[in-house]
């Protein structure tokens, strides 16, 4: 008997747990990577937000969408007007006119791709001397530039370059690219040695170069200043060069992340060729470059703006080659809520 209601109490609770409390659900297919990796993550879910029809922007959350159950990001609630524009979202703003939506930043963390690590080896191609090791070192005349290109583990050699941007990471898409982050993390120059980035987009061009004495960034296309922004004497380690949601911005190690050296508009909405190039001269090393691209909402085109109406939320999947979501069905009511995704493993 005492067997028999402690069973009893064991069912009880389980139920319990999976019709109110936290239930357990596997993931399929990619549409959610790189922030749901692969097939089989085991998310566990929050169903109060099921019987409480609430979730937040840009919360993951588990639907049942034709019969099936989906974990997207929520993008849009109640009451919003959103569309997607050159892989921005955008939301309407009281005056009648759009605004980008800006994105938290864990979301932006899980919404980058990095490219790097899909090549093994960098190295140096030109008339530099390199090092062998996990970082790259260069010895080479001052006036003569070299570029930093990567070696893939078939013995494929590509320049640091717009092939990058548009294959590094295939499952991705062909699509140009407006968002993408450079770090190189202890870089050491010489009194001879420099180190150029150069990101374009279209017309639009950033061109920072970095020696011994400090930064010099140039920004060329329409409506921008042309004039070199400066950072004389700067003590150089950790460089982040990160162009996001339209600004870019240059950082470095000790300055803090809400107060970049400098921040820049640019006009992604225009599209255009890209191409990243990074060229370096004289001596000097890094130990790690890392080279991010912002996957977002691209490589599906442009989406019409949707008015979510009361009791629905507009969703999307982070990947979009792969992801089928409110583009192709519309919002979904938060009756089909099942949960809010808290982690996965």
């Amino acid at each position: 008997m005492k067997k028999l209601v402690v069973l009893s109490v064991v069912v009880a609770v389980v139920f319990a747990c999976r019709r109110w409390g936290v239930d357990i659900v596997g993931t399929t297919g990619a549409s959610m990577w790189p922030a749901l990796p692969a097939s089989g993550t085991t998310l566990w879910v929050d169903r109060t937000a099921a019987w409480r029809k609430r979730i937040d922007r840009f919360e993951l959350a588990v639907f049942a969408v034709d019969a099936q159950r989906v974990v997207k990001r929520v993008v849009g609630l109640a009451g919003d007007c959103v569309s997607i524009r050159a892989g921005d979202l955008w939301i309407r703003t009281p005056d009648g006119g759009f605004a980008r939506l800006p994105r938290p930043d864990d979301v932006v963390a899980v919404q980058r791709c990095p490219i790097v690590p899909g090549f093994r080896t960098l190295s140096v191609e030109g008339p530099a001397s390199v090092t062998p090791g996990g970082g790259i070192s260069w010895s080479g005349a001052p006036s003569v530039e070299s570029r930093i290109v990567a070696r893939r583990s078939d013995g494929e050699t590509r320049l640091l370059d717009d092939a990058w941007l548009r294959d590094g990471v295939s499952s991705i898409g062909t699509e140009d690219v407006a968002d993408i982050r450079i770090a190189l993390r202890a870089l050491k120059l010489s009194d001879d040695g420099r180190l150029r980035i150069e990101h374009a987009l279209g017309d639009d061009r950033l061109v920072v170069d970095v020696d011994s004495g400090g930064i010099v960034a140039t920004r060329t296309g329409d409506g921008l200043d042309p004039a070199p922004v400066r950072f004389p004497g700067v003590p150089i380690t950790d460089l982040v060069v990160d162009t996001l949601d339209g600004i870019t911005s240059i950082r470095l190690a000790g300055v803090e992340a809400s107060r970049p050296l400098c921040s820049v508009p640019r006009d992604t909405t225009r599209g255009g060729a890209s191409r990243l190039i990074l060229t370096v001269a004289g001596s000097g090393s890094v130990e790690s470059v890392r080279i991010d691209r912002d996957v977002h909402y691209r490589s599906r085109g442009d989406a019409a703006p949707v008015v979510v109406p009361s009791n629905a939320v507009f969703i999307l999947g982070d990947n979009p080659v792969a992801s089928t979501d409110g583009r192709d069905f519309g919002t979904v009511s938060l009756d089909v809520l099942k949960g809010r995704a808290l982690r996965g493993r």
